[in-house]
């Protein structure tokens, strides 16, 4: 607790304590239980039950100045009216407080499950989306070597094998970058230019070296065949 809640818990505590010197405001201990209250959230259980001993100790105390010299009457009643209060409103903090620590553990543990499995899905999304680089270069990398282990080595046909294999390291590299941005905790809100083009050129050369090589026709949005 802070200087300015132990300050305000003391004088709260002063003033029940006071007011139960009065004797026909002796039934005011109950009041202890804004104290107890007041200090849930801002203290451990084991404060919180040392707060409330003292509570049930100067409430029983100012009951036996009060009376010290007069008959009880009905002051016992009004006393174990505020013991009882206080006994009770402690522990069903103390219930609600473990509760909430057995609720925040399961959360803790539902948490790291989901993270567990959201890492298992990115890794599938992973290996699914870098196999297309990937199978590209290796097939560049197959073409290239033909080209050059022919008769007649064709260098123009090998440097475009060359260029192709950059292109989709560099696409491969990109997918990476690209999860490791959805993995960060914080979320960056920002508007962002977009390369129509070049997202049009990696579509395209995730359709031909996929599942679906072959088996898909690409077209302009106006018609005609894409070039």
């Amino acid at each position: 607790m802070n200087y300015l809640s132990t300050v305000s818990i003391i004088t709260i505590i002063a003033l029940v304590f006071l007011t139960t010197l009065i004797p026909s405001h002796n039934a005011f201990g109950v009041l202890y239980v804004i104290v107890i209250v007041f200090i849930n959230e801002r203290c451990t259980a084991r404060t919180l039950r040392i707060v409330a001993a003292v509570c049930l100790m100067l409430d029983c105390s100012a009951f036996l100045i009060v009376h010290w010299s007069t008959p009880y009457g009905d002051g016992i009643s009004r006393l174990s009216l505020s013991v009882i209060a206080i006994i009770i409103v402690t522990f069903i903090i103390e219930r609600s407080r473990s509760a909430r620590e057995t609720l925040e553990k399961q959360s803790q543990i539902l948490a790291h499950a989901d993270r567990i499995k959201t890492l298992g899905q990115i890794g599938i999304a992973i290996a699914h989306e870098i196999n297309q680089p990937l199978s590209a270069i290796a097939t560049f990398a197959q073409s290239g070597s033909r080209w050059l282990r022919r008769p007649n080595p064709d260098i123009e046909e090998a440097l475009s094998c060359l260029r192709q294999i950059d292109e989709n390291a560099r696409r491969a590299g990109d997918i990476i970058r690209n999860f490791r941005e959805l993995t960060r905790i914080e979320q960056v809100e920002r508007r962002t230019s977009l390369d129509l083009k070049k997202l049009t050129q990696e579509a395209i050369a995730i359709v031909n070296f996929g599942e679906y090589s072959g088996k898909v026709e690409i077209q302009r949005a106006m018609g005609g065949e894409y070039p």
